[in-house]
């Protein structure tokens, strides 16, 4: 009898301690999943940017979610200044603003000077976005490019020439989240 009572006070005390802990690993997990779904993504290909709604930013060279994306700071660079985009290294051939917009192109290249202005706007860009307390990407709290950015801004000009010297990019596709989010994990 004894036995049957210790066993009846066990199976109740698992299932209770059971289920609790299932409920808590279950929060656990939506609270987890509901952060994920605030990251968004805008894919791998420029069809998957567009119908994610992402707009390809041409001062950090990837598709941007719109939450990210700041038009007028970015239009406000571009008209700027003059910039030339080009097909190959020696800038002999121009790429069209409107194809550079597209952003379809695996690469482009642009005088040297477009680097060191890039990382200016990124940092731009992040500061007003913490102060509006807006959504950020991903590489825009990176350490790796906080590094990079470092390194082009403080060494001298690459270009000794009085020619142009190309920089390579490649197309990227941003990632966006509230910034709280990403200090819990924090980008490299």
């Amino acid at each position: 009898m004894i036995a049957a009572v210790i066993l009846v006070v066990a199976t109740f005390f698992g299932f209770f301690v059971g289920s609790t802990a299932t409920r808590m690993a279950m929060q656990g997990s939506e609270s987890a999943m509901d952060e994920i779904r605030q990251i968004e993504d805008c894919g791998e290909t420029p069809a998957q940017a567009r119908s994610n709604g992402c707009r390809y930013d041409i001062m950090v060279q990837q598709w941007v979610p719109a939450a990210c994306y700041d038009e007028e700071h970015s239009e406000m660079y571009l008209s700027t200044y003059n910039w030339k985009w080009y097909y190959d290294i020696d800038a002999k051939h121009e790429m069209p603003d409107e194809v550079m917009r597209r952003g379809e192109h695996q690469v482009a290249f642009m005088v040297d000077d477009y680097h060191r202005r890039h990382c200016a706007y990124v940092w731009e860009v992040s500061a007003r976005a913490l102060q509006q307390q807006k959504p950020m990407l991903d590489e825009w709290l990176s350490y790796k490019h906080v590094h990079h950015c470092n390194r082009i801004l403080l060494s001298p000009p690459w270009n000794s020439t009085k020619h142009p010297t190309a920089v390579e990019t490649h197309s990227g596709y941003g990632r966006c989240a509230p910034y709280q989010l990403w200090a819990k994990d924090m980008p490299e």
